[in-house]
């Protein structure tokens, strides 16, 4: 059965409302992959969403979007591309779409950001939780992030284009620009307006400056003419008539010739085709590009001669005698059908390596071969050489005094190997050092020390020492002050009674340091704001740190938010009691004031 309860603001709190220059919104209907019921969970998030959003009175919330699902892109359109057609359609500035998974009672929230202009990129925030209320309480960081990021985006427009150096040419060559006033800064129109430039024939060199302010984003373009007043007559050799393509297959010309800024009719610049040679090699697909120049009657005639990188057909590995080929091929990046990528082949190489050193094999060594196949096809071998699978005999920590090694390794996941282990390690995995696994256990020891007041203890990274006997882990601590717990304060709300509210808090003055303890407060803060109906309720800790007197003032900043009442409740899954008894039995009544504390007991019952 699910239980699930939609939130309306209460009617005397006033929200502050949007100005009418503000971005616009759409919030789309949220997806949800689960094998269990839980469709309006995604939607109670879409509505909290667009609620928060509301709230904070930087954004306009189009209500076209609340009934509305994600577009299907037709035919080679991307889904970015399919977006954007959206929010023009409904007149948005952005769309926000969301993806709910939930997999064995564990929720995984995607909410993705789509700018309808260009020159804005798509961001997603991610959140996840244990608990259908871990993930509502997430959503109010998720709604600021995204609050944040429109808003911030919002500004990025052209506030003024200007163009110095330009002797008198100023308003003829501003009014070829894509860059313009009023729109939305795009860096691939601001690159056009600079290639344009460049191929002017007036026009030595140009360059672009793009100051940002909260107004919106200046551009400059600075200009060095050749002759200035003058048009500048160039010769036949120093005039660029053509520039070809060579030695491309699979790619197409148009493709690499965007790249090039060397244009037709413009000045011939060495050190400008330089940096187009590296503008093209940038494009990962060639392992060779190199420039000819030729001369005819109308001009130079520039060459770029291309060799494009073969494709991987097949991909071997052999010598793996103590890991699957298949296990290996799960962690490659190279697959078949991609360019051959030098950069990509060696990460490869590191990974299978990684893969080896995670399960106890320090010593071993990979190699790769490249073999030629058919025309522009090559196939990569991965010759895998293991070595002794070596055991983790001993970890040691260096530089710790508060706490011995056998109270900083207690609780550890890796184990040393122990006489016993031949009967234990394949399901304690003891005597195999795995590094990702360590810096889990790693991260314990940090919550050993701040836990007990050290709050400015720094744990080194693992020195791994391999030798005949085994592995020896060795690791470095400064363990730096102990402090203990200064004055503490609650801010953000007069209404409240201070001293009861110490009551309730795990630190006390006076006390060691425990930065799990303060974690807990923030969570009993906050649960005392949400279940009196500020379900927004925000606790953020302030921490005074003074190395003079060894304390931590704590200062616990609380934003309420608007009060909210209990809607409609809705029971979704029970196939066996009807609607009134289970109603019956849950301790909230739809509304009344919201209480977090009132929804767990009727999910509890």
């Amino acid at each position: 059965m699910m239980l699930s309860c939609v939130l309306a603001p209460a009617l005397g709190q006033a929200r502050q409302a949007a100005p009418a220059d503000a971005p616009t919104v759409v919030v789309l209907s949220f997806r949800v992959h689960s094998a269990d019921p839980v469709a309006a969970l995604g939607e109670s998030l879409a509505e909290l969403l667009r609620s928060r959003l509301e709230a904070g009175g930087r954004v306009r919330v189009l209500e076209a979007g609340a009934d509305r699902g994600e577009p299907e892109a037709s035919g080679a359109e991307t889904r970015d591309a399919a977006l954007r057609r959206l929010a023009g359609t409904l007149g948005a500035d952005f769309v926000v779409t969301g993806s709910l998974t939930e997999i064995a009672g564990r929720f995984s929230l995607d909410v993705r950001v789509t700018p309808r202009a260009l020159g804005v990129e798509s961001q997603t925030q991610v959140a996840t939780a244990q608990r259908e209320e871990d993930l509502l309480a997430r959503m109010d960081r998720v709604a600021e992030l995204v609050d944040e990021q429109i808003a911030g985006a919002a500004t990025a427009r052209v506030v003024a284009v200007e163009v110095r150096g330009a002797a008198g040419l100023e308003a003829e060559l501003a009014a070829s620009l894509e860059t313009r006033v009023g729109d939305s800064f795009d860096p691939l129109s601001l690159r056009t307006d600079l290639a344009a430039l460049r191929a002017h024939p007036q026009v030595i060199s140009a360059e672009a400056d793009t100051p940002r302010s909260k107004e919106g984003v200046r551009v400059v373009f600075d200009l060095v003419l050749a002759d200035p007043g003058e048009k500048q007559d160039l010769s036949p050799g120093e005039r660029i008539a053509f520039v070809e393509i060579r030695g491309n297959r699979r790619i197409e010309s148009d493709a690499i010739r965007a790249r090039i800024t060397s244009r037709p009719g413009s000045r011939f610049d060495p050190l400008q085709v330089a940096q187009d040679i590296e503008e093209v090699y940038g494009l990962g697909f060639f392992r060779n590009v190199t420039v000819f120049s030729k001369f005819e009657p109308e001009g130079r005639v520039l060459i770029f001669e291309v060799e494009e990188n073969p494709v991987v057909r097949q991909i071997s590995i052999s010598g793996n005698d103590n890991i699957d080929s298949d296990e290996i091929r799960d962690i490659l990046t190279l697959t078949t059908g991609s360019t051959l990528d030098y950069p990509l082949l060696f990460e490869n190489q590191q990974r299978v390596e990684a893969l080896y050193r995670a399960q106890g094999y320090y010593l071993a060594e990979v190699e790769f071969e490249i073999d030629p196949l058919a025309d522009s096809s090559v196939g990569v071998h991965f010759e895998v050489e293991e070595g002794e699978k070596q055991k983790l005999r001993a970890i040691e920590f260096e530089g710790n005094q508060h706490f011995s090694d056998s109270e900083l390794s207690e609780g550890f996941q890796t184990k040393t190997w122990r006489f016993w282990s031949y009967a234990t390690s394949w399901f304690d995995r003891s005597g195999t050092y795995s590094e990702p696994l360590f810096m889990q256990d790693l991260r314990g020891v940090d919550k050993k020390y701040t836990n007990a007041g050290f709050l400015q203890v720094r744990v080194s990274d693992p020195d791994v020492r391999v030798d005949g006997d085994g592995i020896t882990v060795v690791v470095d601590i400064v363990e730096g002050q102990q402090f203990h717990v200064g004055e503490i304060d609650v801010v953000g709300d007069s209404t409240v009674d201070v001293p009861a509210l110490r009551e309730k808090l795990r630190l006390q003055e006076g006390e060691v340091f425990n930065r799990s303890y303060l974690t807990a407060d923030i969570e009993v803060l906050t649960r005392h704001y949400q279940n009196r109906g500020f379900y927004f309720a925000q606790v953020t800790p302030l921490s005074d740190l003074s190395e003079a007197t060894d304390e931590v003032e704590v200062t616990f900043d609380v934003r309420k938010g608007p009060l909210y009442f209990i809607r409609r409740i809705e029971i979704g899954g029970n196939t066996i009691s009807i609607d009134p008894v289970i109603r019956r039995e849950i301790p909230v009544v739809e509304g009344e004031l919201y209480s977090q504390r009132s929804v767990d007991l009727a999910r509890a019952r």
